[in-house]
């Protein structure tokens, strides 16, 4: 059975002390302002706050984050938002369509002021998980104004993605320069700046379609293809 929210607002919302797990819900035409999801979790990560089977379709959410939940199934359309900040979730399933706003999404780490260590201990819970995954999140029908995937995580292999806006870089490929002789955008420089700096292995470029100056930034992924640092598709 769904249970169904219709137009109503979550305002400065949180997570439950405990751990709870959330399935078989819609939201439609409903407002979230404030607030955080997934956030809950044991020290080791073994249990955490989980979502599936879910539905966000044709709402707003501002000034939201995410944490290192577990989201499995779920279909977000046309969600309009200001930078909808994802730290560590794992993701399994997850659906963008239509107009889906500002998203960043941090792959391997809950929160980007981490240690060191901290990091690297999240790194193989990622690991381990995205290895029973056949596709992590479907990106290819969404309309994005901007969107990142960030310090690793998800691995490219499991995007779904339109390969005209959205094109996958590997480190070792990134790491030999060549693209800052091709005369990119700030904007593309900057992601591949970001990109090595971080140290994932690999990440999907994306053009954000509903972006001022998306035709410019295609065309640099056109580049970066011809020059063999973008994979060819």
């Amino acid at each position: 059975m769904i249970t169904i929210f219709e137009r109503q607002q979550f305002v400065s919302h949180y997570d439950p002390d405990e751990i709870r797990s959330y399935e078989n819900i819609e939201f439609v035409k409903c407002k979230f302002y404030g607030g955080g999801f997934g956030y809950r979790h044991t020290p080791d990560y073994s249990r955490r706050t989980t979502a599936q089977n879910i539905t966000i379709r044709n709402c707003e959410a501002k000034k939201f984050s995410i944490g290192p939940a577990l989201l499995r199934d779920i279909w977000i359309e046309n969600l309009k938002s200001d930078m909808i900040l994802a730290y560590g979730p794992l993701l399994e399933h997850v659906k963008f369509r239509g107009r889906c706003g500002k998203w960043l999404i941090h792959g391997t780490f809950q929160g980007i002021n981490q240690s060191e260590l901290e990091r690297a201990q999240y790194q193989p819970l990622c690991t381990r998980f995205y290895k029973t995954v056949d596709w992590a999140i479907d990106i290819s029908e969404a309309e994005f104004e901007d969107f990142d995937l960030r310090t690793g995580g998800i691995p490219a292999k499991l995007v779904k993605r339109d390969p005209e806006t959205q094109v996958i870089i590997r480190r070792e490929r990134a790491m030999q320069g060549s693209w800052r002789e091709l005369g990119l955008d700030r904007m593309t420089e900057i992601g591949l700046t970001l990109f090595l700096k971080e140290g994932a292995a690999d990440t999907v470029l994306v053009v954000p379609k509903r972006m001022k100056g998306a035709k410019r930034l295609v065309e640099d992924l056109r580049k970066l293809q011809a020059a063999g640092i973008a994979e060819p598709d």
